[in-house]
């Protein structure tokens, strides 16, 4: 192959976030695309008080305490990820495997208040949400998935994402 053909060859295959951001829309779409059990009791949203030995009974799985009271919360484990941006996907585009759990990659939730580091295993950049329920309810579940916005990895700034979590 000549010069000219393999610089052709090379401008014909997608770039590395295009294929970063099929692949872990693959792998949200494979992982959440599931209906919930026919007859399941309903969840706890995020925010209802929650009793600390029925995590289980909140949507996410997750009862934290906050301000004195157990309250459901949103899911999300930090797996050794920080609130840097070296390590951050939004903000490098470059995957980084969480320091405590390879399976995963570091991203910053950012909040109206703080930024939450989460390790994920997914992230979906086809749907443009709002809110957690907003990608719950887009994907038919799990509770767990979450909204993250202002993230430079998705052309609409907002992705769908699968936490980690320890359970």
């Amino acid at each position: 192959m000549d010069g000219a053909g393999f610089d052709h060859l090379v401008r014909s295959l997608p770039s590395r976030r295009r294929v970063l951001i099929a692949v872990l829309g693959s792998a949200l779409a494979a992982g959440v695309a599931r209906p919930a059990p026919a007859g399941a009791a309903p969840c706890l949203p995020n925010g209802t008080t929650c009793d600390p030995n029925n995590a289980g009974a909140c949507c996410t799985g997750t009862c934290k305490r906050h301000k004195g009271k157990h309250r459901c919360a949103p899911a999300g484990e930090a797996f050794g990820c920080t609130k840097s941006e070296k390590t951050n996907i939004c903000a490098t585009r470059m995957a980084s495997a969480c320091p405590d759990n390879q399976a995963g990659f570091c991203i910053v939730a950012r909040t109206k208040r703080k930024q939450q580091p989460l390790c994920i295993a997914a992230a979906d950049c086809s749907f443009d949400c709002e809110s957690d329920a907003d990608c719950v309810a887009h994907f038919g579940g799990p509770p767990t998935v979450r909204c993250i916005k202002h993230c430079n990895l998705c052309p609409s700034m907002t992705s769908c994402v699968v936490p980690l979590t320890d359970s």
